[in-house]
């Protein structure tokens, strides 16, 4: 089969941004429920698609992939009134409810110092930013609670965000996914002067052994301004999805190799550069038998290029 073009890869990239679930018909009243929340959250997220654009203020970065954006694009579907109907079979109208963000799998999760109450405050930010700027520029749009609060999502990643002449001063990058699994992947960018959410949805390939998102890209690399070099050192993160035969995920990058935490259908890995790197991180993942299952070499959508 043919190399994707630069072109195809792109289109994929962009198509990626707003594709749904398709649900099947007769879903349970909970299942339509629970669905229409998560095309909300996804569409309160995405800020349009569109070709890659990168708008500089001083101080301030937007990137328009996946939408740091205003919420300009538009919301479908609305959520089903209240019937006033018993709870559902199997489901308790007195189960508790999560208190806090939910942990992640592993200590390594939580970089550079940063605690598990650091980066709920740090996510809580980016929500109530973005909830404030559906408010004030989307017409028309969900409430502005439809994204809900750190209780509803758990952590796969947090870690410090060191000043760089792109994206302005220092601050907290948390990665997360919602407790109802919804398949998107939420990334809050909390700096001095300015939050911002995103949502990766993924990028529309086939699921693999290990699927990893394009959209982790952000996260690895930097994009300098006017010919400037990388900060150094260097935080970076890279994430993706696995399946249950996966047991084992390795990360080289920078001429290092770090093993990535499993959590929950989840891989995540992290590292500091000292220097840049030339490729994207090569992935592997591993089954219970040490035997190779992924290879990111091997895989024709996995866009290795760092520039």
């Amino acid at each position: 089969m043919s190399e994707e073009t630069p072109f195809e890869v792109q289109l994929r990239r962009m198509l990626a941004e707003g594709v749904d679930d398709v649900r099947p018909e007769g879903a349970p009243y909970d299942s339509i429920v629970r669905g229409a929340r998560t095309a909300r959250r996804r569409g309160m997220a995405v800020a349009g698609a569109g070709i890659a654009v990168l708008a500089v203020v001083p101080g301030v970065a937007l990137g328009a992939y996946g939408g740091w954006g205003d919420g300009s694009a538009p919301v479908a579907g609305t959520a089903p009134a209240s019937s006033g109907a018993p709870d559902s079979p199997g489901t308790s109208a007195d189960a508790e409810e999560p208190e806090g963000m939910g942990p992640p799998a592993t200590p390594g999760q939580l970089a550079d110092g940063i605690g598990l109450s650091q980066a709920e405050a740090s996510f809580a930010r980016c929500l109530k930013s973005h909830a404030a700027l559906q408010a004030k520029h989307s017409k028309g749009a969900p409430p502005a609670d439809e994204l809900g609060d750190p209780a509803d999502y758990r952590l796969l990643q947090a870690w410090k965000l060191v000043t760089n002449h792109n994206e302005g001063n220092s601050g907290t990058g948390v990665l997360a996914v919602h407790r109802e699994d919804d398949g998107a992947v939420y990334f809050c960018r909390d700096r001095e002067e300015t939050q911002n959410l995103r949502v990766f949805n993924g990028d529309g390939a086939p699921e693999r052994a290990v699927t990893v998102d394009i959209n982790a890209n952000v996260l690895y690399r930097q994009i300098p301004l006017g010919g400037t070099d990388w900060e150094l050192p260097y935080r970076w993160v890279d994430y993706g999805s696995v399946t249950a035969e996966v047991s084992r995920v390795t990360v080289e990058y920078g001429g290092r190799t770090v093993e990535a935490a499993i959590d929950g259908g989840y891989f995540v890995a992290s590292g500091v550069l000292t220097e840049k790197p030339d490729t994207a991180p090569a992935v592997r993942g591993y089954d219970a038998d040490g035997t190779l299952v992924y290879d990111s070499a091997e895989d024709r959508y996995y866009e290795a290029i760092i520039d």
